[in-house]
């Protein structure tokens, strides 16, 4: 397996070498000499990664169903004003289900959560950080102000 290789299964991971090594079992300087060619993995290591790949292959396929749901409820809710916003996992993100940096036209979703409540709720994660996004796009507070929690309340009703 190739330097270059390791290292964009790893990143396409969203882990640091510290984060993929624990995975692995190996430790960090590992890592970092098998992605600067120094160091070759091992057989068993390569079969780690490959499975670690795979996992890569079915968060992908997760991001794809919470970019339609994405597409679905914008339509639904928010007048299809929601353009042009990308929708992120997040490994980093644990206090918060969600966060909505609308001035960069991204919704962050944590993984750590999907993961522990095994994706339920997600439709009001993301309904929550858009709503945000959609105050936002309109010229209001994008806070938990009064308007917010109404047009919350709102959506949730129908």
């Amino acid at each position: 397996m190739k330097s270059d290789e390791i290292k964009k299964i790893r990143e396409s991971l969203l882990l640091s070498q510290e984060e993929f090594a624990q995975k692995l079992g190996v430790t960090r300087p590992t890592v970092s000499w098998w992605e600067k060619g120094l160091r070759h993995p091992s057989s068993l290591a390569v079969k780690a990664i490959l499975m670690l790949k795979e996992i890569e292959k079915k968060r992908a396929h997760k991001l794809e169903l919470l970019q339609k749901t994405f597409d679905k409820l914008n339509k639904a809710y928010f007048e299809g004003a929601l353009t042009d916003y990308r929708i992120e996992l997040s490994r980093r993100l644990k206090r918060f289900l969600g966060k909505a940096c609308p001035r960069r036209k991204l919704i962050r979703i944590s993984l750590y959560h999907l993961e522990k409540r095994d994706w339920q709720n997600l439709e009001d994660t993301l309904k929550h950080e858009m709503l945000h996004c959609f105050l936002y796009e309109k010229g209001y507070p994008m806070g938990h102000s009064l308007k917010f929690k109404r047009m919350l309340r709102k959506i949730k009703e129908t």
